[in-house]
């Protein structure tokens, strides 16, 4: 009875504008929540592909995929996290995206290999048909709160979650100090040779591993060693440090097997 009151003796326009103004701030709550939701969801999803390039000719071509997303919306995909792909057989691949939360749409790296499953499908279809994805996958986050330098080993197109954290840590202005270890078998197959590039500062520091001769790393012609380890990561017992790897799995193998005779506590991703 007394809100029947209130209402009977306000005047008609003030309630409509009373309930003008709350349908505007209501409007306003539902577009901040819908803007800032994470696109990303633990159910599979159909995303469109809206642009792919070739962004090395090695042995094996790597291209970029990018998706589109629902306009200004971003993926939501925690750093270190990454998404799981599913072709129309059912086969699952995972994968990093190289973007961050750029709104509109979220870039893959993929390896095209003549055997492989998923890039021969990715590669195969036309601008404009679709991938069901689904994320965020992994157990594994970026924290650096606890971090004061990250050591990488990489191998190939393993680079792609080094390349989203190191990202992450020089956009976001993150004091944490970069020391990637990137192995490949020739210059060719680097993959994203050119952002990785614009990356190096004295903050983050990227040595190239070349197993073929080559005049733009004499120094370092042969895969990773002890000797590489030693010259360009801290001690194994320096405070704040997180070493990471990923790569092919015998070299992922191998590295976890060195690293832990030098001291290292190493994380596979």
């Amino acid at each position: 009875e007394i809100h029947t009151e209130i209402f009977t003796e306000m005047e008609p326009d003030k309630i409509a504008l009373g309930f003008a103004v709350a349908g505007c701030i209501g409007g306003v709550i539902y577009a901040v929540r819908y803007f800032t939701r994470p696109v990303i969801s633990n159910e599979y999803k159909k995303y469109t592909l809206k642009e792919k390039t070739t962004i090395s000719d090695g042995e094996c071509p790597v291209v970029k995929f990018r998706f589109a997303l629902p306009w200004k919306r971003s993926l939501g995909l925690p750093v270190g996290k990454h998404v799981k792909l599913r072709t129309p057989e059912g086969v699952t691949r995972p994968y990093t995206p190289i973007t961050l939360n750029e709104k509109g749409y979220f870039d893959i790296a993929v390896k095209i290999y003549p055997e492989g499953v998923m890039g021969t499908h990715l590669n195969s279809l036309p601008v404009g048909g679709k991938v069901e994805i689904q994320g965020p996958v992994g157990l594994w986050q970026f924290s650096p709160a606890s971090v004061s330098t990250v050591c990488m080993l990489a191998g190939g197109s393993g680079i792609t979650p080094m390349y989203q954290i190191i990202r992450w840590i020089k956009e976001s202005g993150s004091t944490v100090k970069v020391k990637l270890l990137y192995a490949n078998t020739t210059k060719k197959n680097i993959v994203l040779q050119p952002e990785l590039q614009a990356l190096q500062s004295d903050q983050i520091n990227i040595t190239h591993v070349i197993s073929d001769t080559h005049p733009e790393f004499p120094k370092q012609r042969n895969r990773i060693t002890a000797e590489h380890i030693q010259t360009h990561f801290p001690v194994a017992t320096t405070a704040g440090l997180s070493v990471l790897i990923c790569g092919p799995p015998a070299m992922a193998t191998s590295m976890r097997t060195l690293l832990k005779e030098l001291g290292y506590k190493p994380r596979v991703l």
